[in-house]
């Protein structure tokens, strides 16, 4: 009953399972593991010539323990609670969190052509506009104040660097002679 809460039993090979483990690798391990959308791949180094094979939904069969055993797996699975929101990492802050996903929107932002980025916030309106309101509203509310806290903390230099940044910027699209202007 816990929120973006999920479980799954891991099993580690024998050397692994005999020292340390690090359960938030491990917890991430398993994220990215229930991520994958193919239902195999295998990966290869040419370089090494070794190669990392993944089987998703694979059904478990009756003399598992002994294949396991064969590929030099423990036994006993262990465990694994884990937080299954993809952005999930308690060794970093919201705010950093927060800050990849800005920087993330801008890359793909500059690598979308017009069309598939106007069709992707179209998407994004439509999540905006079916959120209950209330929600909406406070979110509205929350960027407001964290908007203007920010700016109130700005040196008045920076402040004015930004602005005339912002009236370039707008300009540049408008063309010299601004809006209305031949």
């Amino acid at each position: 009953g816990i929120k973006n809460a999920s479980w799954r039993r891991v099993y580690l090979t024998q050397a692994q399972a005999a020292g340390p483990i690090a359960p938030d690798k491990l917890a991430s391990a398993v994220r990215a593991l229930e991520l994958v959308e193919h239902n195999g791949l295998v990966l290869e180094n040419p370089a090494t010539k070794k190669a990392t094979t993944y089987l998703k939904n694979f059904s478990v069969p009756a003399d598992f323990n002994d294949a396991l055993t064969a590929q030099q797996f423990d036994t006993r699975g262990i465990y694994v609670l884990y937080n299954s929101n993809l952005y999930a990492d308690s060794s970093r802050t919201l705010e950093d969190q927060f800050f990849d996903l800005q920087k993330a929107q801008m890359d793909l932002m500059v690598q979308m052509d017009p069309e598939a980025l106007g069709q992707a916030m179209a998407r994004g309106m439509d999540l905006w506009n079916n959120m209950d309101p209330q929600m909406r509203g406070q979110m509205m509310g929350t960027m407001m104040k964290a908007g203007m806290q920010m700016w109130q903390k700005m040196p008045a230099e920076q402040q004015q660097q930004l602005m005339q940044s912002m009236m370039q910027n707008v300009q540049g699209l408008l063309g010299n002679g601004g809006p209305g202007r031949p």
